[in-house]
């Protein structure tokens, strides 16, 4: 009994002291609207926001609004030196996309590139995987092998983007109310080659799992890919 008591004891104290180390904390966040992404760039805290971008030098606690884009925010991305941040202005009743790129960690950043017309403001997001970066809109994808300073048609799914994954060089994306289907495409080499996985479920997700890809329907019924 006094074995059970103490073996109680020390696990009950170690849960405490975990729930004491796992607390979270309110920080006075970016103010004028949602955030869309929070990233590390060098030793500041950068947010991508609905009225713009704002950086942080103290670790969250107070935020202050960058003059380098104008317009929404829409994503950031930063890997080695290179920093890519994407962002859609509205100019002669027209929405237009563009990303600016820096390759010294933000000392200084190169001129503005057009990607396309977003159909609306909100349209657009910016997502890498390996060493290439992807620009998606309605169904539609650019990529850029260069940082953001040129971009390509890449594919044209339609539809809309529920879920992605890349891993081990594959890259799966599974999409809703595709043209004439609903189903899932993925590519072997996340670059190119995308083939059509299935038109028979609605996706909710895709995930992939030693090379096997397998996505969950709207039912919530699990399918893998025997193609």
């Amino acid at each position: 009994m006094k074995i059970f008591k103490t073996l109680f004891l020390i696990s009950a104290f170690l849960t405490l002291t975990f729930a004491c180390s796992a607390q979270w904390s309110k920080l006075p966040g970016p103010t004028g609207g949602p955030i869309f992404m929070i990233k590390q760039v060098g030793n500041e805290i950068w947010a991508a926001g609905k009225i713009g971008l704002f950086t942080s030098s103290t670790n969250g606690l107070t935020w202050q609004q960058s003059n380098l884009i104008t317009g929404m925010c829409h994503g950031l991305e930063s890997y080695n030196d290179t920093v890519v941040i994407l962002y859609v202005e509205y100019l002669s009743a027209n929405f237009k996309a563009y990303t600016k790129s820096s390759f010294d960690g933000g000392l200084t950043w190169q001129q503005p590139v057009f990607i396309d017309n977003p159909t609306q403001l909100y349209s657009g997001r910016m997502f890498k995987t390996g060493k290439a970066l992807y620009y998606e809109r309605d169904g539609i994808y650019y990529k850029s092998n260069n940082g953001g300073m040129t971009w390509n048609l890449h594919m044209f799914f339609g539809g809309y983007e529920i879920d992605r994954f890349y891993t081990n060089g594959i890259m799966g994306i599974a999409t809703v109310d595709m043209p004439g289907h609903l189903g899932s495409v993925y590519s072997l080499n996340g670059t190119n080659n995308w083939t059509f996985l299935d038109s028979t479920y609605k996706p909710s997700y895709i995930f992939c799992n030693n090379s096997e890809i397998y996505f969950v329907d709207y039912n919530f019924q699990e399918h893998l890919n025997t193609s």
